[in-house]
């Protein structure tokens, strides 16, 4: 009986398991979805439950949702906030860091509006647009929208 499940405790390596939640992370998947994906792909509702097979299968339905397992990449529909960025250049901001600042903007703003992320970026940072932004800007934006998501949250729940 042991025999029958090994092939499913066949664990993942810490890179396996990355790999699968950076994929997630960069389409935007929630939770409910993230589970439904991974109970179709392979019949199982944790990445700590999955062997080499179904590593293949839910790496293949991310593939589908447009992960493609490149730094910084999340195209999917999944993802609404993400736009096209001009990928990695050389001490500008990585579209990982774009997107962040973007989905965190989102949250906190009530919606993805461009304008009004520019004109917050260029206030309080001194960039005329989110693709100049450099990546210690582009960290401490991601700092500084952190620190406001998480006062709204607690002034949230206090009241």
């Amino acid at each position: 009986m042991a025999a029958e499940r090994q092939p499913r405790k066949t664990r993942l390596s810490r890179n396996q398991l990355a790999v699968i939640h950076i994929a997630r992370q960069q389409l935007g998947i929630d939770d409910p979805t993230y589970r439904a994906l991974l109970r179709g792909a392979a019949g199982v509702t944790s990445s700590t439950e999955l062997n080499e097979a179904d590593f293949e299968a839910v790496m293949r339905r991310f593939g589908q949702l447009g992960f493609t397992g490149r730094k910084g990449v999340a195209t999917s529909a999944l993802a609404p906030h993400a736009r096209a960025t001009d990928g990695y250049r050389p001490g500008m901001a990585t579209p990982a860091q774009i997107d962040t600042i973007r989905g965190m903007w989102a949250k906190w703003h009530g919606s993805d509006d461009e304008r009004a992320l520019s004109r917050w970026i260029e206030r309080y940072y001194g960039i005329s647009a989110l693709r100049f932004c450099d990546v210690q800007t582009a960290q401490k934006a991601i700092e500084g929208l952190k620190a406001m998501n998480a006062r709204r949250a607690r002034l949230n729940a206090e009241k």
